[in-house]
């Protein structure tokens, strides 16, 4: 499974010719991916049907700024058409369950991925002890460290001997080509990218050649 980074309707069928399997929509990538929006959603509506997991955070780093604004956001999207959503927060070193629930409340039983908060707790085996034990979450983007892929390369293959946690893996943020043979005999087969798919840059749009190229290597074509 192939997830790519899209901001417009542009990206979408960027992502889609490519081969890409669905979008994480964000609104911008200011402070790593801030929180989707409606008129994005309907922008792609138009013009694709790639499933769309549309990010919720509304300030830099991984503390929730207004959670009343996170969950008139995450309403919006849901009501908007969105197949999932994109949220994570920490506190106090561990995943902040109590601000998932209250920001979620209007949307039960909404899809969820949970993104890199994980790479950003104190313990990363206790913060999969915590996601294992939540509802509705079917993806878990993860470097395994907030350094990177390369830097959490152990941490990835050791959590991914556990096969409920293998199977909601999905592995992004610096991710490289040369990291897939490892992940993959690992049984790892969700992958995420971002400017890899522009030429290195978020200034530049998708190139649906590039996608194609990541979706020939993780197995999606």
């Amino acid at each position: 499974m192939l997830e790519v980074i899209a901001l417009n309707a542009h990206d979408a069928l960027a992502a889609a010719q490519g081969g890409a399997d669905r979008i994480e929509l964000v609104g911008t990538m200011d402070q790593d991916g801030l929180s989707a929006t409606v008129e994005q959603v309907r922008h792609i509506r138009e013009v694709s049907d790639i499933p769309i997991r549309a990010m919720v955070r509304d300030q830099a780093g991984f503390m929730p700024g207004s959670k009343e604004t996170l969950a008139a956001t995450a309403r919006e999207l849901v009501q908007a058409g969105v197949e999932a959503l994109v949220v994570g927060w920490v506190r106090d070193g561990q995943l902040d369950t109590k601000t998932l629930q209250e920001v979620l409340a209007d949307v039960p039983g909404c899809e969820l991925t949970i993104h890199r908060a994980i790479d950003n707790v104190a313990d990363y085996a206790a913060g999969w002890h915590q996601i294992l034990s939540l509802s509705h979450v079917t993806s878990v983007l993860t470097a395994g460290s907030a350094a990177g892929v390369t830097a959490g390369m152990d941490n990835l293959l050791a959590q991914a001997v556990n096969p409920q946690a293998r199977e909601l893996m999905m592995v992004g943020g610096g991710l490289h080509l040369e990291h897939l043979p490892a992940l993959k005999d690992a049984g790892i087969h969700k992958f995420h990218v971002g400017s890899a798919v522009r030429g290195g840059s978020f200034a530049n749009p998708i190139d649906p050649r590039l996608v194609e190229s990541w979706a020939v290597a993780t197995g999606v074509l």
